[in-house]
């Protein structure tokens, strides 16, 4: 089983970290990025803009990808679902420090993708 709480040397991937806060125990069968993923970064939550690659990295980068994907919870019946996976990487409360954090944002399409990604570039605790 991949485990959101096993960061080993077998990974579980960010699917299965973000699922791990809404269901325990997800066999993720498969993953499918299912329309263009958006990217945004800055420095404040005035500036969350598509990233230029010339300039000097931003402070706060993030991505949300819209996903179908096929899983199973141990005793159940396998199941395909949906939604946006989002992933962030910010500047932590110490020099140099840097802290990721990853959801996925149920049943939410690519039409949320800027707005649901702007909401956790400014705050990257939300719990969904």
């Amino acid at each position: 089983m991949l485990r959101g709480a096993d960061f080993g040397k077998e990974s579980p991937g960010w699917l299965a970290v973000a699922l791990e806060r809404i269901v325990e125990d997800v066999e993720i069968h498969w993953l499918k990025v299912i329309d263009t993923p958006v990217v945004l970064a800055g420095d404040d939550e005035s500036d969350f803009a598509p990233p230029d690659f010339t300039q000097d990295p931003p402070s706060r980068i993030g991505v949300a990808v819209p996903v179908g994907f096929g899983g199973q919870v141990e005793g159940h019946d396998p199941a395909v679902a949906w939604g946006l996976l989002l992933w962030v990487m910010v500047p932590g409360d110490r020099e140099g420090e840097t802290l990721q954090n990853v959801w996925l944002r149920y049943e939410i399409g690519a039409d949320h993708a800027a707005e649901s990604l702007r909401i956790v570039l400014q705050a990257p605790d939300i719990q969904f």
